[in-house]
């Protein structure tokens, strides 16, 4: 549900991010997908920002530090806001599918080929909450 103007941002203290991949391994072919979960504890209503701006998905791997995609590299439109209103004990959960082909933050064409196999670490990242990561394996032919 989108969220008014007027709604306080959920206060990191009460609100949780979780991430996880809905599989450990995908085969060839399959699509990774992610589950995004905030969480709010507080006994009011609240609103984070779910927009390109503010919001994220990072996969690096299989080498350390290799950033391959992100889910807010180069957006459509700009940085946009998505205010989400979470209820009172309530939870938001969004989920992300990745096409298993690099990004590039600077807008640069991406090679077009699929990434290999191996495994991958996912970072949510959720402005004013604590980042949270997963991974997940890529299997081979």
């Amino acid at each position: 549900m989108a969220a008014g103007s007027a709604l306080a941002n959920c206060a990191p203290e009460s609100t949780e991010l979780t991430l996880r991949s809905l599989k450990d391994t995908y085969a060839p072919g399959e699509t990774p997908t992610f589950e995004v979960t905030i969480e709010n504890a507080s006994d009011s209503a609240c609103k984070v920002d779910l927009g390109r701006g503010y919001a994220a998905l990072t996969i690096s791997g299989p080498a350390e530090d290799e950033r391959v995609w992100s889910s807010g590299d180069c957006p459509r439109g700009g940085g946009g806001t998505a205010p989400v209103q979470v209820a009172a004990g309530g939870s938001v959960k969004r989920i992300v599918k990745w096409d298993r082909k690099p990004s590039d933050s600077e807008c640069a064409t991406p090679a077009a080929k699929a990434v290999g196999p191996g495994t991958y670490q996912v970072e949510a990242k959720v402005g004013g909450l604590d980042a949270v990561r997963a991974t997940f394996t890529l299997a081979k032919d």
